[in-house]
């Protein structure tokens, strides 16, 4: 008894320092955006992008901003009718253009979470300026949500899991030596 719970505790020790060094899964933020009647489609031009406390440089994280105006072409969600992207950050900063980027938003700061951006109207600065409020589109389905693992949160279930069959083979091969 005295050596099942010595590996008893050793086995929870060493969960405990596996799951403090797994890195958690980052948050993302998603955009939806109504098309303006006079856009063919919507672009989306991030900067400032925060990731931990840290904004990332685009020079080593080329996803986070994209390489020429206007910006990455976002995809229209078939449920809501939103045009929508998600990055794997915190918060941006940002404005949203037309595919030829001759007409845009004004800039949109610390946008964090899942935003919607509707009613869009030109302003006298011939900028268009939308309602944003928190959340999916209101009033129409909510898209359904992506089942794929993102980064972190595979890890941490599989060495639980590795370390919990180590565990009990350990148990199962003690108790066999302390039988026979």
């Amino acid at each position: 008894m005295k050596k099942f719970k010595k590996v008893l505790s050793m086995v929870a020790a060493c969960t405990m320092a596996m799951a403090m060094l797994i890195p958690a899964a980052v948050a993302d933020v998603t955009v939806y955006v109504e098309k303006p009647a006079e856009w063919d489609a919507v672009c989306l031009w991030p900067w400032t992008v925060m990731k931990d406390g840290s904004e990332l440089d685009a020079t080593f994280n080329p996803d986070v901003v994209p390489s020429a105006w206007p910006g990455w072409q976002m995809k229209v969600d078939d449920a809501s009718g939103y045009y929508t992207y998600t990055m794997a950050c915190d918060s941006f900063n940002c404005c949203f253009a037309n595919t030829e980027g001759s007409s845009q938003t004004g800039d949109i700061t610390d946008v964090s979470g899942t935003k919607t951006f509707s009613a869009p109207k030109l302003n006298a600065d011939n900028k268009y300026d939308f309602t944003m409020t928190d959340g999916a589109p209101s009033g129409k389905a909510k898209p359904a949500a992506d089942s794929t693992p993102k980064t972190g949160d595979f890890a941490p279930i599989a060495i639980v899991a590795v370390i919990g069959l180590v565990s009990v083979a350990v148990v199962v091969a003690t108790r066999k030596k302390a039988v026979a």
